[in-house]
């Protein structure tokens, strides 16, 4: 009756539109599966190159050096891993974490210039304000792990693994950041080729610094610095390559530092950072 056709939720010749249906839940599984697969196997593929580098470092000759010498530089190794995570990558991936909201929401709203101002906010944040305290932290990353206790060899050979992770700072952060940027496009399994291809090249790297050119434990963490770069390398020209290097135009720093702007940013990046620490 009243002109509508209840079974199709058609309008009848009286010209009832049609009433959209809302998804379904197999339609949010698929979107949400689409977004979270790739980004898991991703997120599992740059973790992995830690544990190759463990394992490789641990399995070092017992023919040039002993076997307790092997033992206390895979201590000082996951040692200053830790201490690195800790006063270095934390803070950073605290930086990045507004990009989780900024990026998509630029991206969903048709302006892709606000997307790039908020990638270069993070950059400039990461630069002025948390580098100036992570490399003093890392010069004296041996005193401080004294401090708590740590055997004295293992926080003298950590200290040197520590500054050798300095470049992987810049490249890890790096490459979250445009992560964000990838994702906000819907480009997770273009991400996840990436990862598949560092992780590839990570055991081989690894395995030449650590043992081939004779750098031992402390040619891990070089790897590490080159394998956050490369794959930074890796996601900048194949962004671009998709028709989105738009964000890597640089914008005037009057207004990538702009007070208001920044304000909103840190506001946003603030409780982030302290789930990150």
């Amino acid at each position: 009756s009243g002109g509508v056709d209840r079974r199709a939720g058609r309008g009848s010749a009286f010209g009832v539109n049609r009433v959209p249906m809302e998804p379904g839940f197999g339609a949010h599984l698929r979107a949400a599966a689409a977004i979270v697969v790739p980004t898991a196997l991703a997120n599992a593929l740059e973790y992995l190159p830690v544990c190759f580098a463990v394992a490789i470092v641990g399995h070092q000759s017992t023919t040039q050096q002993s076997a307790e010498r092997i033992a206390c530089e895979l201590d000082a190794l996951t040692l200053a891993r830790a201490f690195f995570n800790i006063v270095a990558g934390a803070p950073g991936f605290g930086v990045i974490t507004a990009l989780r909201t900024l990026c998509p929401q630029a991206v969903g709203a048709g302006r892709p210039r606000q997307c790039a101002l908020a990638l270069q906010r993070a950059v400039a944040i990461n630069c002025l304000l948390i580098l100036p305290l992570v490399v003093p932290l890392l010069f004296f990353s041996e005193r401080l792990l004294l401090l708590t206790g740590q055997p004295a060899e293992v926080a003298a050979l950590a200290k040197p693994y520590c500054l050798r992770l300095l470049p992987s700072n810049f490249g890890v952060t790096g490459l979250s950041a445009v992560q964000r940027v990838y994702q906000a496009h819907g480009l997770n399994w273009a991400n996840f080729a990436i990862a598949a291809v560092v992780c590839a090249i990570a055991p081989v790297l690894q395995y030449g610094l650590v043992h081939w050119a004779g750098l031992g434990y402390l040619g891990a963490a070089w790897a590490a610095g080159a394998l956050s770069l490369l794959y930074l390398g890796l996601l900048v020209p194949t962004l671009c390559a998709l028709g989105h290097g738009y964000v890597f135009r640089p914008l005037p720093l009057s207004i990538v530092l702009e007070r208001k702007g920044m304000n909103q940013y840190l506001r946003l990046m603030v409780p982030g950072m302290l789930v990150c620490m």
